[in-house]
């Protein structure tokens, strides 16, 4: 049986790795902004001039993940549930916004999403 020294171990790390997910994932949007909306929004994202916006989405993910990696580090649980929770907002957003206009990548945004929910739940509470 996990104990919940278990369970605010894995969601330490989770949290972290979500972090270190979205700094990956900024990074690349920001050397290669088709690429990075195509991780993003699929094969939906085909007009590089389109593309050219997203390093903007780059640079959120880069300083959120930041915020995440650094939050998490320093043990400020309370503040990165708090963030967590807010992001979940965004996330949920992306995933709408992919589904509205038949991306493959909707079911991406709402995992993460749906994970975010619970994960700033215990961030929040343990």
């Amino acid at each position: 049986m996990a104990t919940t020294a278990n369970l605010n171990f894995i969601a330490d790390n989770v949290a972290r790795l979500f972090g270190i997910m979205l700094i990956g994932l900024g990074t690349t949007t920001q050397f290669r902004p088709l690429e990075g909306a195509r991780v993003f929004a699929g094969s939906i994202a085909t007009d590089e001039k389109a593309a050219l916006f997203f390093p903007i989405v780059g640079a959120r993910n880069i300083s959120l993940g930041l915020a995440m990696l650094i939050l998490g580090l320093q043990g400020q649980r309370n503040a990165l549930g708090t963030l967590i929770a807010v992001f979940t907002l965004s996330g949920g957003i992306d995933a709408w916004w992919c589904a509205r206009n038949n991306s493959e990548k909707w079911a991406g945004h709402a995992i993460a999403t749906a994970t975010g929910v619970p994960l700033s739940w215990w961030l929040l509470s343990h």
